[in-house]
């Protein structure tokens, strides 16, 4: 929802209304109007609101129901808030401010507008990605002419359906599309120490696998699988062993690894095992490797 805004007048500090208060007497105004812009009241402040505000002191009050002076004509200045039944009146609030019919018409306004703006966005998107996809989904039949896929006529994502599910033409491969396999492995992990299958945000989850092989590939990812659900921290045990908790979870699982083997086998930075010698080396060898692996994984 929209939040409400205020108007308050530039240069109204020097208005002889103000000149004649003190700071706390001001801080109070400032809490009363923020009061009746918040809650939409209209300028009126109830006597167990003003308990709540930080400056509301007897002085500070009595400041603010008392004139300040004369005008030039000998008109006396009209104080800043009028008692009130239900407790106070801000002086002339809603010849300067909108009243809470106009206020809340225009806040409904604002969230009809970013609801039109956000469908927008979404239909957009979703006319886009599945053409995306479809390119890079399409392949060649044996007699040369190339096919696509029909577009998918369920809830799930182009981007879910390129990661979760293996290519026609890879249904009888031996080897598995690497992101479901260790999607896979994922669950045997689960399931073994939970005693029930977990519950896949297909989307996030297949995303957080991608990211992993890719950074570290199949083997080292599988190897933090193992220390994630054989680790003793309170934390992790706790959440429930959900993948986003195992994405936020990678620095402490690396560190685990390395202390469980030996110095011989502890990864380097990138995870090498036996470590590299120079960084120089570790680092063009993590590019080779990121490079092959993300290969591997979109083909």
């Amino acid at each position: 929802m929209a939040k409400p805004w205020a108007r308050i007048e530039i240069g109204y500090l020097n208005h002889p209304k103000f000149l004649a208060l003190n700071a706390n007497a001001i801080c109070l105004w400032h809490e009363g109007k923020n009061y009746c812009d918040s809650h939409h009241t209209d300028g009126l402040i109830p006597k167990d609101a003003l308990k709540s505000f930080r400056f509301r002191g007897a002085k500070s009050v009595e400041s603010l129901l008392k004139s300040c002076g004369q005008k030039g004509d000998g008109t006396p200045y009209a104080p800043l808030w009028h008692e009130h039944p239900v407790g106070y009146k801000m002086h002339d609030y809603l010849d300067y401010n909108d009243c809470r019919d106009a206020v809340l018409a225009r806040m409904a306004k604002a969230d009809e507008r970013r609801q039109a703006d956000a469908d927008r966005k979404a239909e957009w998107r979703a006319m886009k990605k599945p053409k995306k996809v479809s390119r890079k989904m399409s392949r060649r039949t044996s007699d040369g002419t190339e096919t696509s896929p029909s577009r998918s006529t369920t809830e799930t994502t182009p981007e879910t359906e390129t990661l979760l599910n293996v290519p026609k033409e890879q249904e009888h491969s031996p080897a598995p599309h690497p992101v479901k396999e260790l999607l896979a492995f994922y669950e045997q992990q689960f399931e073994a120490l939970v005693g029930e299958k977990p519950a896949f945000t297909e989307g996030r989850d297949a995303a957080i696998a991608k990211r992993t092989l890719n950074q570290f590939g199949p083997d080292k990812a599988r190897a933090l699988l193992q220390a994630f659900f054989a680790s003793d921290d309170p934390f992790i045990r706790r959440s429930g062993y959900g993948l986003n908790i195992f994405a936020g979870q990678l620095n402490k699982l690396i560190t685990d690894l390395r202390s469980r083997t030996k110095p011989e086998d502890t990864p380097d930075v990138h995870g090498h095992v036996p470590p590299c010698k120079t960084f120089r080396e570790c680092t063009a060898k993590a590019i080779a490797e990121g490079k092959a692996a993300a290969a591997k994984v979109s083909a």
